[in-house]
């Protein structure tokens, strides 16, 4: 008996494809008598790049081999069973192609624009078409290879999948490009060039100096870019005067070129040139200083100082450089000029220093400026080198100390005085010390009999029975005392009060019998300590 298939069944799961990968797929059928025959289809398009891998009694198991292209996403893919016996159509299974792959991108300019039309000031819009599978993560734009970034105040727009530039200028010219980025990879776009018309603009905007004497002559070259590349060349000189047009020039496509020749102090200033296209004419022009140069004057006040057997030096004071930078050259030679005996240059200042030269020896000596130009007038100085005896003995009018060796000698004199200050205050110091020592040592004493005190003693003070401020009067006899100091190291002292002792004297002896206490040593003390 045949039968029909029962059921068919893709048995492979079901999974996003990746574009330009090989892949298979299963497909089962039970039921039928004899076994089904599977045939493949593609939205409708019959596939052969299958294989049947198993064939019997009442089932079938095909697997199908295919690289799946961006094309094939979201067709339909199915396999289908049949009885070859029946004529009745069979049964399929099928799937909704998911292929995944990287962005594909195109770049359009917007509708209604041309290349050929775009001129500077002109709005310009992009539209970056994007197919992607899964769908993009970022979009960027470049100009010239560099990324885009949205300024809306300096006219970039940025939005979704365009790119608007407003009044485009001179710098927005070049390539576009956009690129799309999805987690299969990334996508370029196509390039599109803008090459916009605009006015002429200089190829170097930096100013020019030229630097030209009386009749030298210049090529002077001036680049303009411009689009279209047809242009018209002017130029002017501007003197503080007035201005000049100049006419005599050539021209090569987008360069003028100039031979300039000044004669006279009027031809000197700014020359001007500018150009003119289609579209305008150019708003900055192109500048070139012309300025006035020459041989540099020659120098002046030059004086020899620090001669010596061996060499001097010179000195002058420079002059007008010409207008360039100049350098300084001294010449030294035999007074008959028959031999050279030095040549030196300074290129800062004109200060030159001549050794190694034999002693007792005459010189011409020239002194002169140069530059590019050419070099001054000389200047001739005679000089002549000391004996070398009088070098060795030196010249007492002529020795100087330097200011190094005079602080030396400053600081080494007032060391030496605080020195002898110290000396001086210790001595007077170890002086003082010792007169303090003896007025400190204890007076010595004798033991004074009671019986000779007179009863009629008294200690006040009378001051005119002092005869001498260093003695003590004592009736016929004056006894010593210890010297008042009137003066303490040039201080005067104050004169201190005396007692007036009325000695006793007992018969013809000489000894001395004091109407005083000895032994009271509260008023000895006070009499002593005065004297």
């Amino acid at each position: 008996m045949n039968l029909r298939p029962i059921e068919v069944k893709i048995i492979s799961p079901q999974r996003p494809l990746l574009a330009r990968e090989k892949t298979q797929i299963a497909c089962q059928s039970f039921g039928s008598r004899p076994a089904a025959n599977i045939h493949w289809w593609k939205d409708r398009k019959k596939l052969t790049s299958f294989a049947t891998m198993v064939k019997e009694k009442n089932y079938t198991i095909s697997e199908l081999t295919f690289i799946p292209e961006i094309e094939d996403n979201g067709r339909y893919l199915s396999c289908e069973a049949d009885n070859p016996l029946l004529t009745n159509r069979g049964l399929e299974d099928g799937w909704i192609l998911n292929v995944h792959y990287d962005p594909q991108v195109t770049l359009k300019l917007g509708s209604n624009i041309q290349l050929e039309t775009i001129a500077e000031g002109n709005d310009v819009y992009f539209e970056c078409h994007v197919q992607a599978n899964p769908w993009v993560d970022d979009i960027i734009w470049l100009h010239e290879g560099i990324p885009i970034r949205n300024k809306q105040e300096e006219g970039i727009i940025i939005s979704n999948q365009s790119l608007v530039l407003q009044h485009i200028k001179i710098t927005s010219r070049g390539k576009y490009q956009c690129i799309a980025y999805n987690s299969q990879g990334s996508g370029r776009s196509n390039k599109i060039e803008i090459s916009l018309k605009y006015i002429p603009v200089c190829c170097d905007h930096r100013e020019q100096v030229y630097r030209l004497a009386k009749n030298e002559s210049a090529i002077i070259s001036c680049c303009v870019d411009s689009n279209p590349r047809n242009v018209d060349f002017f130029w002017t000189l501007n003197n503080s005067q007035e201005m000049v047009n100049i006419h005599s020039f050539y021209v090569n496509k987008t360069t003028s070129v100039l031979t300039y020749r000044p004669r006279s102090e009027i031809d000197y200033g700014i020359l001007l040139c500018w150009a003119k296209n289609d579209v305008g004419e150019q708003r900055e022009p192109c500048i070139f200083n012309i300025i006035s140069v020459g041989r540099p004057a020659s120098l002046q006040n030059c004086i020899l100082f620090n001669i010596t057997a061996r060499g001097f030096a010179v000195r002058c004071k420079e002059g007008y450089d010409g207008g360039l930078n100049q350098t300084f050259h001294l010449e030294i030679y035999s007074s008959l000029k028959e031999k050279i005996f030095l040549n030196l240059t300074q290129n800062k200042s004109p200060a030159f220093l001549a050794t190694n030269l034999p002693p007792s020896t005459s010189f011409i000596v020239t002194i002169y400026a140069s530059n590019s130009k050419g070099r001054s007038n000389l200047v001739v100085l005679t000089a002549s080198t000391t004996l070398a005896t009088q070098e060795l003995k030196g010249d007492p009018k002529t020795t100087t100390i330097s200011p190094t060796l005079a602080i030396v000698i400053g600081v080494v004199g007032t060391l030496i005085v605080l020195a002898v200050a110290v000396l001086i205050f210790s001595r007077c110091r170890r002086c003082r010390k010792s007169a303090g020592h003896e007025k400190d040592k204890p007076q010595k004493t004798q033991s004074c009999p009671q019986e000779n005190i007179d009863p009629n003693f008294t200690s006040k003070i009378r001051s005119e029975a002092i005869t001498t401020p260093t003695e003590l009067s004592l009736g016929n006899g004056n006894i010593p005392r210890r010297r008042e100091i009137d003066t303490f190291y040039g201080l005067e002292m104050d004169d201190l009060p005396t007692h007036n002792i009325n000695p006793i004297f007992k018969g013809e002896s000489s000894n001395l019998e004091y109407p005083l206490d000895m032994c009271d040593t509260s008023g000895w003390s006070t009499t002593v300590s005065s004297v």
